[in-house]
């Protein structure tokens, strides 16, 4: 069995070379099978050798090694056991993707994201240990381990991304920690006992995470008691539900939630609510007003895009985040004139003012016309995947919706015309 064990020191009296060069702002090093990218006194790694062992220092030519680089086994067939250094604090997108013999791997204390399909396609891949400091697992991060039995998910994870252990055959049942902030949509797809469960009952709560409701929601929707979280794309494109209701207890609402409910003209949000996820109301075009309790910290990129017949938003005081062009924007990313109401010294404020907004407080709000006049025709497509080849094949098909919005009278008439995905 090869093995690679490569210090600088080592690396230095075998006589490897070291070429440097600078790349997007950053350092740019090839030692031995290491290639290292430097900034700030650290480095992110990648490995181009064929060891089935590899060892990776803490430090190489000066610089600490604190980040597995995008790509840095992307579909190596040769690793089967990789030992990280104790200054690694995130694995980043795609390092192990494709990786198909890697068989075992421990993540360091320090380790605090695993970035998105960090180890997509591992087929083989049998244990991982998560440290107690994991705040984010991203999206398609396990997708295809197969033969992953268990993972533990400590306290203190914040975020689940989209399809995180889809197609993880062998997985035991996982239980959803408290600290969990965000839940992607369809985390747990094709995954036997998720799927038992599916199946079972229309509404699925999983650990507190609404994470499925019954197809054909029309009126108004009642979110069970109960719930803590609403998961990603729960309601994404329910294009007959006219209002929802959250009760107390509900704290974050995932991205793309209610992505599409273009018949939606209302929601209630509970006192409890804090996060509010990436593009969850885009595109909510009956929507007419909301009511953002005081509580909430976190409202994520393009959380309201293109729900322009919102004239005007109330920015809590306790908000500290809001993500890019959150609110006051159209879809197609241009502001509206919808009217910006804040405190002063608040991170509102200075979305206010970054996002382009303060340019633009005079502008005369432009009204879409009564409900029924939109002819929109879009096309949807899911994040990229990193899957099998059929998977890959498939992935890129993009959903065609056609919406034509027609008033009349009792309400708007709405048709959809998907191609079919397997």
């Amino acid at each position: 069995m090869k093995k690679s064990v490569l210090t600088a020191a080592l690396a230095a009296a075998a006589g490897l070379c070291m070429v440097f060069a600078v790349n997007a702002g950053a350092e740019e090093l090839t030692e031995g099978d290491f290639v290292i990218k430097t900034y700030d006194g650290h480095a992110a790694v990648s490995y181009t050798g064929s060891d089935s062992e590899v060892r990776i220092p803490s430090e190489i030519a000066g610089y600490t090694i604190d980040v597995i680089d995008e790509k840095a086994f992307y579909w190596n067939a040769s690793v089967e056991k990789v030992e990280l250094p104790d200054s690694i604090t995130e694995i980043g997108l795609s390092a192990f993707d494709g990786a198909e013999n890697l068989k075992e791997i421990d993540l360091p204390d320090g380790v605090t994201v695993i970035g998105e399909s960090a180890f997509a396609n591992c087929r083989s891949l049998e244990r991982i240990s998560v440290p107690e400091g994991i705040k984010v697992i991203g999206g398609h991060a396990f997708l295809y381990c197969s033969s992953l039995g268990t993972i533990d998910l400590p306290e203190g994870l914040e975020e689940i991304g989209y399809r995180a252990f889809e197609h993880c055959e062998g997985l035991e049942r996982v239980t959803v920690p408290e600290s969990l902030r965000y839940l992607g949509g369809e985390a747990f797809r094709k995954v036997p006992w998720y799927e038992e469960m599916a199946a079972k009952d229309s509404t699925v709560v999983l650990d507190g995470f609404l994470t499925q409701v019954s197809t054909g929601i029309t009126g108004e929707y009642t979110v069970p008691e109960g719930v803590r979280g609403i998961a990603g794309e729960v309601f994404k494109n329910s294009a007959w539900m006219t209002s929802c209701i959250l009760p107390e207890g509900v704290v974050s609402i995932g991205d793309g939630a209610f992505y599409g409910c273009t018949a939606m003209s209302s929601i209630t949000l509970p006192k409890s609510l804090r996060y509010i996820g990436d593009n969850a109301f885009t595109d909510c075009y009956a929507m007419t007003g909301i009511t953002l309790p005081e509580g909430v910290e976190e409202i994520g990129d393009f959380a309201f895009s293109g729900a322009v017949r919102i004239r005007e938003f109330s920015i809590p005081s306790t908000v500290t985040k809001l993500g890019y062009k959150a609110l006051g924007f159209d879809r197609e990313g241009d502001p509206y004139g919808a009217a910006v109401d804040f405190t002063s010294g608040t991170a509102a404020e200075d979305y206010f003012r970054e996002s382009g907004l303060e340019n633009v407080k005079d502008m005369e709000y432009i009204d879409p016309g009564p409900l029924g006049t939109e002819d929109i025709s879009r096309e949807i497509s899911k994040p990229s995947v990193t899957g099998s080849p059929e998977k890959k094949k498939n992935s890129s098909a993009p959903i065609v919706v056609f919406i034509a919005l027609i008033s009349a009278g009792a309400g708007a008439y709405i048709a959809l015309n998907r191609r079919k995905k397997k």
